[in-house]
């Protein structure tokens, strides 16, 4: 039987405290201020605490918003918490692989990390010519389908920080994208509740993403992606329907509010 592995004798305060702050981040990217505010704790010791969880990027820091973030080090206690975790990472992997049979592309799911998205999961396309992302690879959450998914789920004053705080987007074929185009792209993508993406990272590789949400908001952007030649726009409909099947199975997994409350989005 699996147990608590604690017990009062052995506690350490240090320790727990800087849980508490791991926890306070899973709610969000969090300032300094915000941070001691929800984990009742000192600013002095707060910081202190982020200081030591920047070991192995637990956490994260954004330099021109001051905004802190869990990092891939907690993707990583998070990926193998998900793989020990018994029925709930059965039920995700399940749907994952349903979507990867059903569309034959390669499958990803990414969360954020500070300016960045990092792959935590893939199933790559099992045909002969495929595009990857790889797990644990980042990009930055301004360019392709998952990172406007990202932004456009997370709240807003987060998203404009961040949005603000990133150079402007040059795409491979030399298209310059500023914050304004930046800034209604994300828009888009939060009222339809999904995002395409054709060339903005890998030439002649595309994208369509839809958001996973958990118990307290959206955790990750589902993909599917592959050559562009295997993703003309009478395909998207198909591909965003399996998308949300997979997306609602995986949130029901989670904890996450019914599909029926969730707003309709169509092409």
């Amino acid at each position: 039987m699996v147990t608590a592995a604690s017990a009062p004798t052995y506690r350490v305060q240090s320790l727990e405290r800087g849980l508490d702050i791991l926890l306070a981040l899973a709610a969000g990217p969090a300032t300094l201020t915000e941070i001691a505010g929800r984990t009742g704790l000192s600013k002095a010791t707060a910081f202190r605490l982020l200081a030591s969880l920047g070991h192995r990027h637990t956490v994260v820091k954004d330099s021109a918003t001051n905004l802190y973030f869990l990092g891939p080090g907690a993707m990583v206690l998070g990926r193998g918490a998900g793989l020990a975790g018994g029925w709930i990472s059965d039920l995700v992997r399940s749907a994952l692989t349903r979507l990867w049979q059903e569309t034959e592309e390669t499958v990803t799911v990414h969360v954020s990390a500070g300016n960045d998205r990092i792959c935590i999961e893939e199933l790559p396309s099992p045909l002969p010519l495929r595009y990857t992302a790889s797990i644990g690879a980042s990009s930055p959450l301004v360019i392709g389908s998952a990172g406007r998914v990202l932004l456009a789920f997370m709240p807003e004053d987060v998203a404009e920080r961040l949005i603000q705080s990133s150079p402007p987007v040059s795409y491979p074929d030399g298209t310059l994208v500023d914050h304004d185009e930046l800034r209604r792209r994300v828009e888009r993508t939060r009222r339809r509740g999904w995002a395409t993406s054709s060339g903005e990272r890998v030439p002649d590789a595309s994208a369509v993403s839809v958001p996973v949400r958990g118990a307290h908001g959206t955790v990750a952007a589902l993909s599917v992606l592959g050559p562009s030649a295997r993703f003309p726009e009478g395909r998207f409909p198909a591909l965003l329907a399996a998308l949300r099947r997979a997306a609602d199975e995986i949130e029901h997994a989670a904890g996450a509010p019914a599909a029926g409350e969730r707003e309709s989005a169509t092409l």
